[in-house]
């Protein structure tokens, strides 16, 4: 099955890439996406608390974890943790949202802010 695997911000520039597809066996795992990715060099620490995966939009450690078992087209989304709330130029509130979309709400952020 063929799994894409997405970078975004400074992790991009970490891994070599933005974005790859890896090719797992049906049934896979998140665990075994993990390891063709270091095969191809990338080594995702998930005790990193600087970054947070997601799998089709969803939060992989409120999902299941490394033994989620993935799907063909499933996309894997690997970004930074972003501190601060929300888009405010400086008057960000006392806790971090998470929104709906993310990765849109990143982007739409850096070209507003």
């Amino acid at each position: 099955m063929k799994i894409r695997v997405k970078f975004v911000g400074d992790l991009q520039q970490k891994v070599g890439m933005a974005d790859s597809w890896i090719f797992l066996p049906e049934g896979a795992t998140f665990k075994e996406a993990l390891v063709e990715l270091r095969k191809r060099g990338v080594k995702l620490d998930l005790e990193n608390s600087s970054m947070v995966i997601f799998v089709n939009g969803r939060r992989l450690d409120f999902i299941g974890g490394i033994n989620l078992p993935l799907k063909d087209l499933d996309e894997i989304v690997v970004m930074p943790i972003i501190a601060g709330g929300n888009c405010t130029q400086g008057r960000g509130s006392s806790y971090t949202e998470i929104p709906e979309d993310p990765i849109k709400n990143v982007l739409d952020c850096n070209s507003s802010c």
